[in-house]
């Protein structure tokens, strides 16, 4: 099984000669819990990986015998749930193998190393010229439908789809349109908005959005 939200009851458990197993999308013991992936993103963990693990009762703590991981760096969690899938369809075959013919290691998870993915809430996707564009960056990146990462531009509402630090010198708040480009100051740099989704338009480029920022002290802020 994989990404069931669902405790099992012991009896369902222990229908099953060789146990239940599922593909958790996280390197246990780090990240139990609902949104791994997009935890992984937002505290900026160098590795996402998946988890060959027993089901057991309590969340996510079965022990695992077989991990695989991946960068993180500049993926959203939606490209890292795509990659993590196939990598973790993969192990799962190979595990079933071991697990069947009995050369499967399991590994206990340490406790004291567990940290728990919890629920990712709309509050937290929302951008903040009063934090880090690294922070700011990492929530775009970590963004989904359900919790997209939104600020305000201008006094319009608008969803940044892709963006990236950059070296512009833009004051907190502030934004800047240069040539077709589009940084937003934050407090300790700034990041280039690559493509955005307006409220109430299509997704677009920051080129096309560009062409319609035309104050002369444009500003924005959290939303």
């Amino acid at each position: 099984m994989a990404a069931y939200g669902c405790i099992l009851p012991d009896e369902l458990l222990d229908m099953f000669p060789l146990g239940c197993v599922n593909v958790h999308a996280s390197l246990l013991p780090r990240w139990r819990g609902a949104a791994p992936i997009q935890r992984a993103v937002l505290e900026g963990d160098e590795l996402a990986g998946a988890s060959i693990m027993r089901v057991v009762h309590e969340l996510d703590a079965g022990a695992y015998c077989a991990q695989v991981s991946t960068a993180v760096a500049g993926k959203t969690s939606s490209e890292l749930l795509d990659e993590l899938g196939h990598l973790g369809a993969e192990a799962l075959v190979e595990a079933i193998g071991r697990i069947a013919d009995g050369t499967a290691v399991w590994t206990e998870q340490d406790e004291s190393l567990v940290t728990y993915a919890h629920k990712i809430e709309k509050a937290e996707m929302r951008l903040d010229p009063a934090d880090g564009a690294l922070v700011n960056v990492r929530r775009v990146l970590a963004s989904t439908d359900a919790a997209p990462a939104r600020c305000e531009v201008a006094g319009k509402g608008v969803r940044l789809m892709r963006a990236r630090t950059c070296d512009d010198a833009v004051a907190a708040g502030e934004v800047l349109v240069s040539h077709g480009r589009v940084a937003l100051g934050c407090a300790d740099g700034a990041l280039e908005v690559l493509d955005v989704k307006p409220d109430g338009k299509r997704e677009m480029q920051a080129s096309a959005w560009a062409a319609g920022l035309r104050a002369d002290h444009l500003a924005w802020g959290r939303i």
